[in-house]
Formats: structure tokens, C-alpha cells, sequence
């Protein structure tokens, strides 16, 4: 009898530490092959907001999904990481612009990336750009990216 006790109070256990182990496609999670630093390069599709000119940005994505970018240009953003499929990934930030003296527009970079083995990435993007208050947008344009992860060496 205890001895099947013991059983149940261990599958109980064994069920509850399972259930606070996020799934692979769990939004945020990360695998070791994707988190780190990248080289985004951008292409930005034909567009009404006069963003024509193809860009380059670092990210960094951590473990658990989180990831900081910057850009040359716009400064940093911050966001998340979501794996969508076995190699295919949701990227989502936010950061803000300051076209003129005054002025404050806060934008949002969509993404879905598919990785490959080699270390490098491909897919689209949609940038949202509005005011800080969020009503509506001023301005939305598309494009293409292509990233390289970096390893960067000691000296």
C-alpha cells in the first residue's frame, strides 16, 4: 500500500514538474542554435514612407526569447523571440524614432524568420510606425531580411 502511494505522490510530481516545462513551441523559448548575437541585413520593399535604403542592425536574442536590436540609424529596441515551428520564428519590438526636434513616433517591427543549420536566416518583416500614444498608424512598409549569427572570439 505505501508503496503505491509513494507511486501516485511520485507521478503527481513527475506531472506537475512536466507541466512548468515549457513545450518547444512555446512562445519565448529559444534553443541555444538561435539564441545569441546576429547581423540583420534588410531590404525594404518599395514603400509611401520614404524608407528605401537597405539597412543593417545587431540583435541579440536570449534563452528564454528575449532580444535586444540596434540600429545604426533608430538606436535600440527591445522585443521577443517566438518559435512558431521547427525552424521557423516570430520576431516582434518595439523602440522610438525622433524625426525632428520634438517629435516622438514609437514603431514595431514584425517578423517571421526561417533558420537554417548553416547559422544564417531569412524571411520578411512589416515596421508599424505611430505615435507614442498608439493611434493609429503614420506609416507601415515591408520588406526582406537576411541574417548571419555571429561568434565572436576571445583575443
Amino acid at each position: 500500500m505505501a508503496t503505491r502511494i509513494h507511486f501516485v505522490v511520485l507521478s503527481l510530481v513527475a506531472a506537475a514538474a512536466c507541466a512548468l516545462i515549457p513545450p518547444t513551441a512555446h512562445a519565448g523559448w529559444v534553443p541555444p542554435s538561435v539564441a545569441g548575437p546576429w547581423q540583420i541585413n534588410g531590404t525594404p520593399a518599395p514603400n509611401e514612407c520614404g524608407v528605401d535604403n537597405p539597412f543593417v542592425n545587431f540583435s541579440v536574442i536570449s534563452r528564454d526569447g528575449t532580444m535586444v536590436n540596434t540600429d545604426p540609424a533608430v538606436g535600440t529596441s527591445v522585443g521577443e523571440v517566438f518559435r512558431l515551428g521547427r525552424l521557423t520564428y516570430g520576431v516582434g519590438f518595439f523602440g522610438f524614432i525622433a524625426p525632428a526636434p520634438g517629435v516622438l513616433l514609437k514603431y514595431e517591427v514584425q517578423g517571421t524568420l526561417r533558420v537554417r543549420f548553416d547559422g544564417t536566416a531569412n524571411g520578411r518583416f512589416r515596421t508599424i510606425v505611430g505615435d507614442v500614444a498608439g493611434v493609429g498608424p503614420s506609416c507601415v512598409y515591408e520588406g526582406t531580411i537576411d541574417a548571419q549569427k555571429l561568434s565572436p572570439l576571445p583575443y
